[in-house]
């Protein structure tokens, strides 16, 4: 077994056994009627188990900024550059995006195979740090893409993406 594979599984064994001392939220909701919600909560995680690797590309705003290269009028130096980046980018959060599809195929198992709940709260942990592993990534990257283009390009990419992530993150209402 691979160390990171063997780790997953010792914190998948552990980390249930201290939560199960712990007591869980009552309310009596099934979880079941939760599985087919699509919803993302304030956390950015699904209800019923964990963001998909697809919808977290969505946040990576270095790609973005190069789907917009003709709208920012970026040089050739700077679209280079900024592939450069962005494939950097993918090798560095390859690893916690390839955990996070592992740990949403062992959530969506069934019958005999089927998580008890203590793994799926085990689960849910793990992909909240590697959820939060890739957002640190993509922070340090888009500093590093943005750096590379002149002070016009960067006044607009920044309006661009500001308004990206609010479309990503659209309003509640009542909160």
């Amino acid at each position: 077994m691979s160390a990171r594979r063997l780790s997953l599984v010792a914190v998948l064994l552990v980390v249930p056994t201290i939560l199960s001392a712990q007591r869980t939220r009552g309310g009596g909701s099934s979880r079941s009627s939760e599985r087919g919600k699509m919803d993302l909560d304030t956390a950015g995680v699904r209800k019923s188990g964990i963001l998909s690797t697809r919808d977290l590309q969505k946040e990576n705003m270095v790609a973005f900024v190069l789907d917009k290269k003709k709208d920012l009028k970026l040089s050739d130096d700077e679209v280079n550059a900024l592939k450069a980046i962005n494939d950097h980018l993918k090798d560095t959060v390859s690893a916690p995006m390839n955990s996070l599809d592992s740990i949403a195929n062992r959530l969506r198992r069934s019958g005999d195979f089927a998580p008890s709940e203590g793994d799926r709260t085990a689960a849910r942990l793990i992909a909240t740090q590697r959820i939060a592993e890739v957002h640190s990534q993509y922070d340090a990257f888009l500093k590093e893409a943005l750096s590379k283009l002149t002070e016009e390009h960067q006044k607009v990419a920044n309006d661009l993406i500001e308004a990206r992530r609010k479309e990503l993150t659209p309003d509640k209402p009542g909160l």
